[in-house]
């Protein structure tokens, strides 16, 4: 199995909104760490699972959810210079 690799300002931007959350609601950023851990784990074990698009990425989709129940961060298409 390959290991998921995360960009280092991804990885930043990660433990940013972890804290950003824990701080909004006791709680609520280490359930979001606890998630992200979850899918980059489904990702890893089912790489293939979603159709490449663009510049040949597969983007994860929170099924079950809508865009409303997910922090604006996940659902914003943004470009690796943003």
């Amino acid at each position: 199995m390959k290991p998921v690799v995360i960009h280092t300002d991804a990885e930043l931007e990660l433990w940013q909104a972890v804290s950003f959350y824990e701080n909004k609601v006791s709680g609520l950023g280490l359930d979001f760490e606890t998630e992200t851990g979850r899918i980059l784990a489904e990702i890893q074990e089912t790489p293939k699972r979603y159709p490449k698009v663009k510049h040949g990425a597969r983007p994860y989709y929170w099924l079950g959810r809508t865009k409303e129940q997910l922090p604006d961060s996940l659902t914003e298409q943004r470009t690796p210079d943003e």
